[in-house]
Order: C-alpha cells, then structure tokens, then sequence
C-alpha cells in the first residue's frame, strides 16, 4: 500500500464512541465493581448495594434511551448484525465493504446485547 507523502496511510479517523456512551461504560463499571465490594462489606454497606442497583437501573433506562436517539455509532440500528453475518465473520469470510471493523463487531454486539440483557435480570 502507497502512502501519501503527508506520512498518513490513508485512512480516515472515525469517532466511534461520544461522550455520554463513555460516561455510561465508566459509570456502570464503578456501579457493578461499587456493588460487588458493598455487599462483600456486609452490614451497614448494603444500603449501598442498593443504591447502586439503583444507579445501574438509571445507567440501563438511559443506555435504552440513548439506543435509539444518540449518535450514530451509539444506535443499536448500527451493531445489529444478522446471524449470516456473524457466521460469516466467526468463519473469517465477511466483506470488505461491510465495515466490520468500526464500532462493535458482530460478535462483540452480540456480547453487548447478552451484558444488557444480564444486567436487566440482575436490576430485576
């Protein structure tokens, strides 16, 4: 592959993630690791497990909302793959054209749609 004399290769900076999605996955990290240390403690920091069951409730009814009215990339419409097309990636045979490498795999969506899906049960 040539490169342009400017010393780039060519490729174009996307940005995928915006900041409410970064706030959401930091947040919801400190609240699940919050939430296992509060009920490892016991006794009086149960009332904190609660208010991060609380706070992850929050964080999930956004990240529904956010799902179908953020950012391109932030939309569920934009990693929702079909079955072919994870087979097709699993076996290596996708195509070029279809950009796979930006934003969530079809494999990686599929674990994003299983993390949401397990943390409503747990909320529930």
């Amino acid at each position: 592959m040539e490169t342009p004399a400017s010393g780039t290769s060519g490729l174009t900076a996307v940005r995928v993630w915006d900041l409410p999605t970064r706030l959401f996955h930091w947040a919801l990290v400190i609240c699940f690791i919050g939430s296992i240390v509060s009920v490892k403690l016991g006794g009086n920091a149960l009332a904190w497990h609660l208010r991060f069951g609380y706070a992850v409730f929050a964080l999930l009814a956004f990240r529904l909302i956010w799902g179908f009215v953020g950012g391109r990339w932030s939309r569920f419409a934009a990693f929702i793959y079909r079955p072919a097309t994870l087979v097709r990636y699993l076996r290596g045979n996708f195509h070029a054209d279809e950009h796979l490498d930006v934003g969530h795999s079809p494999l990686g969506s599929f674990s994003v749609f299983a993390l949401l899906l397990f943390l409503v049960a747990l909320v529930a």
